[in-house]
């Protein structure tokens, strides 16, 4: 027996497929408004299908403006019977995208497009805001704050090395090197490590350096002349006192804690020093050298005198110079070369610096080589031909108490041994201010 199948009183979300309760507006899992879905042609309003191309109807294409309507109604069972006015549409939260929710039908062709007028073309233009204009204001001042800032990071950086400790000790040295001795303060106050005592006293030195050389170098690179008696006193005691305080300066702690650069120049002062005062010539030997010369006074002021006393000065004359001409053939400038393996390399001298005392020991040199052989010859004469012995007590005819062997403009004349002294300072002043200036003039 057949049977017709019964319609069934389920319904379903449209959208999740849930099977809905009697009377349920919305599905209780996607909260989908209850509703079926009715899909009806935009032109005549027939019924469609989701596969239909063309309405059943009127045969129009379902695409464009001829695409369907999505309209929803009740269910037969829903609330409200078949025809009911559909249900209040559920909160906005909750209201579905109907569009995005329907079905898609056919296939959507893009509308053709339509030509604007001219005039509506040119009224549009017209009425089209004008494009904004590049951002020069704005890129310049990006531009100035960014120089700014880097020029005040670079004024920072700047700032830390000036203030540093190795910066201003580089200063320092760089000051006392070039003689700034108010620059050279200035930055060895501002240092805070061992070096500063060293620093401070290598100042004084070669402030006392200065006080010799400057009138040195006035003097004898103004004339060729002799540095005379009226300047020994200045300069002499200058170079003194700079020798001094290099051999001072060496038995401190300090040259060790010199900055490189002024501890070679230190090591080259103290070479010159030790050199200068190793030459070998001395006072006493110098006024030894003169003794021939206080014959002829011997004779003119003694009552009486001996050709043995004579000839006892002349002896004692003759043994002096030839040990200075050997000790001054050796004097380092005077050999061309300052020997120095460590701190000074081999500095070629130049004779005319030291005029001074070559000019002052050649001049004295002749006067004494001129007497000895004056002496010597004038006692073999009078032994030979008036027969005197040596030690007979002779005297002059005529006396004269104040006489003094005169030996030239430069030397004091003779007439003591204080007078030889003079007379010998001035050489050792000439040779000792001589070459220490000339080596210092070459370290710097």
């Amino acid at each position: 027996m057949n049977q017709t199948p019964q319609k069934s009183n389920q319904k379903t979300c449209a959208v999740c497929g849930t099977v809905l309760s009697d009377g349920a507006l919305f599905c209780p899992k996607c909260g989908q408004i209850a509703l079926n879905k009715m899909i009806s042609c935009a032109n005549c309003g027939a019924k469609l299908k989701e596969s239909d191309v063309n309405c059943p109807r009127c045969g129009v294409k379902l695409v464009g403006k001829h695409m369907p309507v999505v309209s929803f109604y009740s269910d037969d069972n829903s609330a409200g019977g078949k025809g009911a006015v559909p249900a209040a549409p559920a909160p906005a939260s909750n209201r579905p995208d109907l569009y995005r929710d329907a079905p898609t039908v056919g296939y959507f062709e893009e509308a053709e497009p339509q030509s604007v007028p001219a005039v509506a073309l040119s009224a549009q233009s017209k009425a089209a805001p004008p494009a904004p204009k590049p951002a020069k204001k704005k890129t310049a001042l990006v531009l100035v704050i960014t120089f700014l800032v880097l020029l005040i990071i670079a004024a920072v950086v700047l700032l830390a090395i000036f203030n540093s400790e190795g910066y201003r000790q580089k200063r320092a040295v760089e000051a006392i090197l070039n003689n700034d001795v108010t620059q050279a303060q200035e930055y060895i106050q501002n240092l805070d490590n061992e070096a500063v005592p060293a620093l401070t006293q290598y100042l004084q030195l070669t402030q006392t350096k200065t006080a010799f050389l400057t009138p040195f170098n006035q003097r004898l690179n103004g004339t060729n002349e002799v540095l005379i008696k009226s300047q020994e006193d200045e300069i002499y005691t200058a170079a003194q006192q700079f020798v001094k305080e290099v051999k001072a300066f060496s038995n401190t702690e300090y040259p060790a804690l010199l900055p490189e650069q002024l501890a070679l120049q230190f090591n080259q002062y103290l070479n010159v020093a030790n050199g200068i005062d190793g030459h070998g010539l001395t006072q006493e030997e110098l006024c030894d050298w003169q003794m021939v010369l206080m014959d002829s006074v011997i004779k003119n002021t003694s009552e009486t005198f001996t050709m043995q006393q004579m000839q006892e000065n002349i002896d004692i004359s003759q043994q002096a110079s030839n040990s200075l001409n050997l000790r001054v053939k050796a004097v380092p400038c005077l050999n061309k070369k300052l020997v120095d393996s460590q701190s000074v390399d081999l500095v070629t001298c130049n004779r005319s610096e030291l005029q001074g005392f070559l000019s002052l020991f050649q001049q004295m040199n002749a006067y004494v080589k001129n007497e000895i052989d004056f002496q010597s010859k004038k006692i073999q004469k009078d032994v030979e031909e008036q027969g005197w012995l040596m030690d007979d007590k002779l005297s002059l005819n005529k006396k004269d108490p104040d006489f003094r062997r005169n030996i030239g403009t430069v030397f004091t004349p003779v007439a003591s041994r204080a007078d030889m002294q003079v007379n010998a300072n001035l050489i050792l002043f000439n040779l000792y201010a001589d070459e220490l200036g000339m080596y210092l003039n070459v370290i710097g």
